[in-house]
């Protein structure tokens, strides 16, 4: 939930010192900058960060995972129906849905590219640097692979 403030009313001060705890400070770098309507919208942006779960998470970055627990014990994001004032479906529903939209020829797929990889020292497209943690494969193969792998299971052609 959260948490509105209106600082415009109140000193900055009372905000960095919030943000003090979390050495966030330069998070206002630019407040005086800033009108009072854009100061509000900082401020509730700033209110919606759960500093302390970043510091619990930040300090256990040097842990090893097992990424295979965690892949176990996934679950699939509820499906959605678009338009409808219930909303939730079930998930074997939307993949026979699904499905039924794939053999009636109704799905297309846009791979974007999204942006350059420079900020990974990368002096291609983002969609080209090997993520595959075995295979290397990037991003882009891995979706073309999963759209060609999805059209031979149904037995049609998917434009990409």
């Amino acid at each position: 939930m959260t948490r509105r403030v209106n600082w415009t009313m109140q000193p900055k001060n009372d905000l960095l010192a919030s943000l003090a705890d979390f050495n966030q400070q330069h998070l206002l770098a630019f407040w005086d900058d800033l009108d009072p309507e854009q100061r509000q919208r900082l401020a509730d942006d700033v209110a919606e960060i759960d500093f302390r779960q970043v510091a619990a998470l930040y300090q256990r970055k040097d842990e090893k995972q097992d990424y295979g627990e965690l892949a176990r014990r996934m679950a699939p994001p509820p499906a959605f129906r678009l338009g409808a004032t219930q909303g939730r479906i079930a998930a074997d529903e939307a993949r026979r849905r699904g499905a039924e939209a794939l053999c009636a020829g109704h799905v297309g797929v846009i791979l974007v590219a999204g942006g350059q990889g420079t900020r990974l020292g990368f002096d291609h497209p983002k969609g080209m640097y090997p993520i595959g943690p075995v295979s290397h494969k990037s991003l882009f193969q891995i979706h073309v692979e999963k759209i060609v792998a999805s059209a031979r299971w149904y037995g049609v052609w998917i434009p990409l």
